[in-house]
């Protein structure tokens, strides 16, 4: 978020900005995939030794594929906040909520409970399942938004070229008139020439 906005304040370009960005995303990826089988691979000597309960190896081995999402999310959020679009990121985190407790919900409604494990593990795979949603919609939002800003800036650009067409027309016309106008005028003031000629 400080990274995009120090850049935007600095008004740089959109490639270095969209270059940041992948920087960003190169680096999440690295260390979350490395979170990740970390995770997936420790999750025995982590429920065993740290927890006490073998029972959370599954659930925590079903968390581990929701860690490069949410990397991934981290960073989307970093940039709409630095965009100052709030909203597209909390809009984001809404998703993934309203993902995580409606595919709970549906498991614990139907299927047992009565399993300690089954239970955590159907709570872990709506929060991956919830990241993995929220990271494409963010995904989406951006090149949306990216999109749009094409096509805003092409039509600016018609716009702009049409002004200055339009402005050096009426000045064309201001500094060299029609020659209609020339003649209409030569043929008044000849008719009126006559007119006072004849009268004198």
């Amino acid at each position: 978020t400080r990274l995009i906005a120090e850049e935007i304040g600095k008004k740089s370009s959109k490639d270095k900005i969209r270059h940041l960005l992948k920087c960003g995303f190169i680096y999440t990826l690295f260390f979350s995939c490395i979170s990740a089988l970390g995770l997936y691979y420790g999750s025995h000597f982590i429920s065993t030794v740290l927890i006490g309960d073998i029972r959370a190896q599954t659930p925590l081995q079903i968390l581990s594929f929701s860690m490069p999402f949410i990397g991934i999310s981290a960073c989307f959020n970093g940039y709409f906040y630095g965009c100052r679009k709030v909203i597209k990121s909390i809009f984001a985190d809404f998703i993934e909520n309203i993902t995580m407790i409606v595919i709970v919900a549906f498991f614990i409604t139907s299927f047992s409970t009565s399993n300690l494990e089954y239970t955590c593990s159907y709570i872990t795979l709506g929060m991956t399942l919830g990241s993995i949603v929220a990271c494409f919609c963010a995904y989406l939002m951006y090149i949306f938004e990216k999109k749009n800003k094409i096509e805003r800036s092409i039509e600016k650009s018609n716009n702009l070229d049409y002004n200055i067409l339009n402005k050096e027309v009426g000045t064309m016309e201001q500094t060299h008139p029609p020659r209609r106008t020339y003649y209409l005028n030569s043929r008044s003031i000849l008719s009126r020439g006559q007119d006072d000629y004849f009268l004198f």
